[in-house]
């Protein structure tokens, strides 16, 4: 608090906490997520609260002893319902696509905020940047990287692939099926 006859200079300063996400229980799980984004603020020490200027600058993900740069705007275009508008950079759609998406690809995520002047046109960046650690357990990861045998898995999005694996599969298994009904029959013609 700025005492009278002081004037105050301001900090801007974001603050966040890092989290490690294990995933034997679900909603423990996206409870954690919850946690770790709502952590997340920014505060100049003058009394204006500068959260809703945050704004996520990149995502790096490290998994396997590999760095990769996220591309959220595509990650986000990806995922059915995520939103009518566009990906935002905000830390609520950042949030999301950690419940929705992130959460079930095991590694470390860096995520790097930066604080916006949204008076200026285009926004422009000040201040200082704050880095983030999320740290996914392996357990949050199965076969064919969507899905273990267990409670979870009801609960976690179907990547495309993998429906399309699946369609595949059944239709194959009814082709069989009818040829096999088939021949079960001209055998009985035959006899």
């Amino acid at each position: 608090m700025v005492e009278l006859g002081k004037t105050c200079r301001p900090t801007p300063t974001i603050y966040a906490n890092d989290v490690t996400i294990a995933c034997d229980d679900f909603d423990a799980a996206h409870d954690a997520v919850t946690s770790a984004f709502k952590s997340v603020y920014a505060a100049d020490g003058c009394g204006p609260n500068l959260t809703d200027a945050i704004r996520v600058r990149r995502i790096a993900w490290i998994a396997k002893g590999n760095t990769t740069y996220l591309d959220l705007e595509a990650i986000a275009a990806g995922i059915e319902g995520f939103g009518e508008e566009p990906y935002d950079y905000s830390i609520n759609q950042t949030r999301k696509l950690f419940h929705t998406s992130l959460l079930f690809k095991p590694g470390y995520y860096l995520i790097t905020y930066q604080l916006l002047n949204e008076q200026a046109i285009p926004p422009l960046s000040y201040g200082p940047e704050k880095t983030q650690q999320i740290v996914i357990d392996d357990a949050c990861s199965g076969c064919l990287g969507c899905y273990r045998c267990d409670s979870c898995a009801g609960y976690r999005p179907i990547p495309d692939n993998v429906m399309d694996l699946k369609r595949m599969l059944g239709d194959w298994l009814l082709v069989g099926l009818s040829l096999l009904v088939l021949a079960s029959f001209s055998g009985r013609r035959n006899a």
